[in-house]
C-alpha cells in the first residue's frame, strides 16, 4: 500500500476542514427542516414561513392580452392604471402581462399570498383592487401580530 505524501494530507484536512461546518450545516437542515440551519442560502421571509407565517410584499396582477383586436388603450397605459390604483392604496403590485393569440375581452387577476382573484374583464379590473388591497392587509397585520 503507497503512503500518501505529506502535501496531499495537508490538502485532504483542509479539505475537510472547509467542508464540515456546512455538511453539519445540510445534515441539521435535513434532519430539522429549520430554514435558518440550511447554509449561504438564506432568504428574508424564511423565518417567517418556518414559523407558519406568510408573508406578503407585494400584490401580483396578472393581465391578459389578446392581439386579435385593437383596442383605445395601451398596455403601458393599462400597468399604469393598475399600478397608480394600488399605489393610491400605499400597496405595491407586481404586473405581469401575457400575450394570447385570438380576440377578446383583456382580462386581469390578482393574487396576494394563496388568495387567486378571479379574473375579470378591463373594465371591472378596479373592482378587484379593492379586494386585492384588503387582503395585502390583512397579510400585513397577520404578519405584524406574529
Amino acid at each position: 500500500m503507497a503512503a500518501f505524501p505529506k502535501q496531499a494530507i495537508i490538502i485532504l484536512a483542509l479539505i475537510v476542514t472547509v467542508a464540515s461546518p456546512a455538511v453539519m450545516s445540510v445534515t441539521a437542515y435535513q434532519i430539522t427542516k429549520n430554514p435558518s440551519l440550511r447554509p449561504l442560502s438564506r432568504t428574508k421571509n424564511d423565518m417567517e414561513i418556518f414559523e407558519g407565517a406568510h408573508v406578503v410584499s407585494a400584490v401580483k396582477a396578472h393581465v391578459t392580452w389578446p392581439t386579435g383586436q385593437r383596442r383605445n388603450f395601451t398596455k403601458q397605459e393599462l400597468v399604469k392604471a393598475i399600478r397608480n390604483g394600488f399605489g393610491s392604496h400605499g400597496v405595491n403590485v407586481r404586473i405581469d402581462v401575457v400575450l394570447e393569440s385570438g380576440a377578446g375581452p383583456v382580462m386581469v387577476s390578482y393574487t396576494v399570498g394563496v388568495n387567486h382573484f378571479k379574473p375579470q374583464p378591463v373594465h371591472r379590473a378596479a373592482d378587484g383592487v379593492k379586494t386585492a388591497v384588503l387582503a395585502y392587509q390583512m397579510y400585513q397585520k397577520q404578519t405584524s401580530q406574529n
